[in-house]
């Protein structure tokens, strides 16, 4: 028992240790953007949630592909869709979502990437863990939470 709250505690303070340098640049972004903007983009305007899902189809294939030459093809074909789709944000809603999508990933993604490796130690979370992949209103989390994995 007492060997699992070190584990944690561990990992804690690590992955503390190097989010404060993560915070001191995303503050500012996220300051200025809010997560509802994201949100409210992808449940409100098709187009925005079918290419983000695309993405996310994406890095998940190349996540699970053994093939690296087929894992690169899949990454390419998601930077190209997400930069397509970022710059149509900004065309039709004046919307420069890059940065704050980027802070949000970094952030959220990289904490439920720390959660699944965790949950996959822990045999009692080995229950469904779809979530932790799948893009939703809160998109980014899963998203990131690929982009680390395929890392």
């Amino acid at each position: 028992m007492y060997g699992h709250r070190w584990f944690f505690m561990s990992i804690f303070m690590i992955f503390n240790f190097l989010i404060q340098s993560m915070l001191i640049i995303s503050r500012s972004i996220v300051l200025f953007f809010d997560s509802h903007i994201l949100q409210s983009l992808y449940l409100n305007h098709t187009w925005y949630k079918n290419r983000v899902n695309k993405e996310n189809e994406l890095l998940l294939t190349a996540l699970n592909s053994s093939d690296i030459d087929l894992a690169r093809k899949h990454l390419c074909s998601f930077l190209k869709i997400r930069s397509n789709r970022r710059k149509k944000a900004y065309r039709k809603l004046h919307t420069d979502i890059t940065k704050a999508e980027q802070t949000y990933e970094m952030t959220e993604g990289s904490a439920r990437y720390i959660e699944a490796k965790l949950y996959e130690s822990i045999p009692v979370y080995q229950a469904d863990s779809s979530w932790l992949y799948t893009a939703d209103k809160n998109y980014y989390y899963a998203t990131g939470n690929n982009i680390m994995g395929v890392g």
